[in-house]
């Protein structure tokens, strides 16, 4: 599970790669909560300058953007994520 902890994201359980000159999460929960970013039972990889999830689901809440249950769905890139 990725964590915010003093100003810094973690990961637990899971692993951050750089394949082919792309980054892949595997083996780890996203979620948004309470302000956090967290990523259920699926993958990020970024393909060709965008972040991709695979075999997941992302849901935000209070009118912003969900995806449930869509393989290669195309996301934002939470910006956590375009610092890596």
């Amino acid at each position: 599970m990725v964590k915010m902890e003093d100003g810094e994201w973690r990961m637990e359980n899971g692993e951050w790669r750089m394949e082919n000159g792309e980054w892949r999460m595997e083996n780890g929960e996203w979620r948004m909560e309470n302000g956090e970013w967290r990523m259920e039972n699926g993958e990020w990889r970024m393909e060709n300058g965008e972040w991709r999830m695979e075999n997941g689901e992302w849901r935000m809440e209070n009118g912003e953007w969900r995806m449930e249950d869509r393989k290669g769905a195309l996301l934002p890139s939470p910006s956590h994520l375009t610092s890596l």
